[in-house]
């Protein structure tokens, strides 16, 4: 199998250097672009909240910046930074559009904008292909062995080889995740199994007297567990609530400068963690119900309290 490349391609200059504004320093790659028009073909410059597309022609100044470089500047977007190109060369900035973006940080900028700030055109040290290669190992290596008998090329990376060695990385977390989860649901188990139990044991004068006077197991059960059922869904509706706040706030305390965690949580995890919190109520139900009906009528009205 041999690949043929695709000929789009445009051209990158890319260097580090250091923004800075009144909360701090952060090292940053500037990234001037030859063309702006292909190269948005190839990366998906996108508000994180509200999913809108981003553009060099949209946003202000032709310059957009990811989104941990804004927060840990403590700007927004509109807001000005300034660029340290030298010691004695310094520019000011106007931040255009801020991307969602979760490793490193970038400021991208068009081959013009960058000749207005340094006063000289890029130097482009950096050529991205839109190949469309996919995952396939074989034909990766083939691409990236082309690449390099070119001369004056030094490496090859692909976002392909990337995002599959990170999916790879991220089953090990899948593994944690699903221990956390079975640990949480077994902790609420217990806390729901060991509160009906107090719940029966210190109503237990008052569930033998509901039998004395003639109530069915079953609505004996019903008078003891609903209120079990109530309190379970208004617990999983304010966990829900602290919840978000809680995870929000764990994700950024863990994050570290150089990566931002993802902020989004799914719909189907709020699903999931209501309808297990009342499921666990259920079961604990169902299993307390034998309790209900080993109690002995005569001897609880007869026990002193």
């Amino acid at each position: 199998m041999e690949y043929q490349p695709d000929t789009e391609y445009t051209r990158a200059f890319i260097k580090q250097y250091t923004l800075s504004s009144e909360s701090g320093n952060v090292q940053c790659y500037v990234t001037a672009i030859e063309d702006t028009d292909i190269f948005e073909d190839m990366i998906d410059f996108h508000d994180r909240t509200s999913r809108e597309k981003i553009s060099f022609g949209t946003a202000g100044d032709g310059v957009i910046v990811t989104e941990k470089l804004t927060k840990l500047l403590g700007v927004n977007q509109g807001d000005k930074v300034t660029l340290k190109i030298s010691d004695s060369n310094i520019r000011e900035i106007s931040i255009g559009a801020i991307t969602e973006h979760y490793t490193s940080h970038y400021m991208y900028i068009s081959g013009e904008k960058y000749k207005e700030l340094f006063g000289e055109q890029p130097e482009y040290n950096v050529v991205y292909f839109k190949n469309g290669i996919g995952d396939d190992k074989e034909i990766q290596d083939q691409f990236t062995e082309r690449m390099l008998a070119v001369d004056g090329v030094l490496s090859v990376s692909m976002n392909a080889g990337a995002s599959s060695t990170f999916s790879e990385m991220m089953k090990i977390m899948d593994l944690v995740v699903i221990v956390l989860i079975v640990s949480a649901g077994a902790l609420a188990f217990v806390v729901l199994y060991n509160l009906t139990n107090v719940n029966i044991t210190e109503r237990i004068r008052e569930i033998a007297t509901l039998k004395v006077l003639g109530f069915y197991d079953n609505e004996v059960a019903s008078y003891v567990f609903r209120e079990n059922v109530i309190l379970s869904v208004m617990g999983a509706a304010v966990g829900l609530v602290l919840g978000t706040a809680l995870c929000q706030f764990v994700i950024q305390t863990a994050e570290i400068d150089e990566v931002m965690f993802g902020r989004n949580i799914h719909i189907l995890s709020f699903v999931w963690s209501f309808l297990l919190t009342v499921v666990f109520s259920l079961v604990v139900n169902l299993i307390m119900r034998r309790e209900l009906k080993k109690i002995s009528m005569v001897e609880s009205l007869k026990s002193v309290e």
